[in-house]
């Protein structure tokens, strides 16, 4: 299983990439020019607010951008490599996993590089917690490949599922404190957020950047056991998923 997810992760870097140098720059550089848009205006936006813009911005887009490419990387992983499904060596989860493996070490490079600028530059400064931040990352990760795994074995069931999934993950967006605090955010809607496990992780990186308590009603109890619960399900539907293609 290790050497074809290997193999696997090879040729979906070889293919994403072109086999050239630029293709791997232009991964790094696209992101980094969201982010630093987003700080660039955040910037005139929260000026004498006594808030660190680059750290600020830097764990709520990462974080989110992980997730949400992560996940949209393993929804359609599936169409993707349906060609290799025919080879007996390769299972779907098998490309799954190399398909996820692939998109999460651009973000944490990509995070590295975008904060050691900036701290060349005066305007951020290094984790307080570094091992903290990492593992978010890889919570985020693991996260995004279990809703991946769970809405891809849904829509492979049920296709009309495609759109409401679309929506779903709008929801997730607007709702994991991307942007702001969740100290900022009145009852009750914040009570309602705080059902976001995505939410939890962004308030953890950055109270693990910036050496700061947690708000209140943000654990890290909450956001494994719903990375758990939702990974045994995709991976109990996905199996369901192979077997109804079968029968078909």
């Amino acid at each position: 299983m290790l050497r074809v997810i290997w193999a696997l992760l090879m040729l979906e870097i070889t293919s994403r990439y072109s086999r050239y140098a630029v293709g791997a720059v232009w991964a790094l550089v696209e992101p980094a020019l969201l982010i630093l848009f987003f700080a660039f205006i955040f910037s005139f936006v929260r000026v004498n607010s006594g808030i660190d813009v680059i750290p600020f911005l830097l764990c709520g887009i990462a974080v989110v951008l992980m997730f949400r490419t992560t996940a949209g990387r393993v929804t359609g992983g599936r169409n993707a490599n349906r060609n290799l499904l025919g080879l007996v060596q390769v299972q779907a989860l098998d490309a799954l996993i190399a398909r996820a493996l692939a998109e999460a070490p651009k973000w944490v490079l990509v995070s590295f590089i975008i904060n050691f600028v900036a701290v060349l530059l005066g305007v951020s400064y290094w984790p307080d917690d570094g091992m903290a931040c990492l593992l978010v990352l890889l919570g985020v990760v693991i996260l995004g490949f279990a809703w991946g795994v769970t809405m891809g074995s849904l829509i492979n069931i049920f296709p009309l599922l495609e759109t409401p999934n679309f929506i779903i993950n709008r929801a997730w967006f607007y709702t994991s404190g991307t942007f702001y605090s969740i100290d900022v955010v009145p009852e009750p809607m914040r009570s309602y957020m705080l059902y976001n496990p995505l939410l939890h992780f962004v308030e953890m990186g950055r109270a693990g950047f910036a050496g700061t308590d947690l708000p209140e009603g943000i654990n890290l109890g909450y956001p494994v056991f719903v990375t758990i619960a939702l990974l045994a399900w995709g991976l109990i539907l996905e199996r369901n998923a192979r077997s109804i293609r079968r029968r078909a």
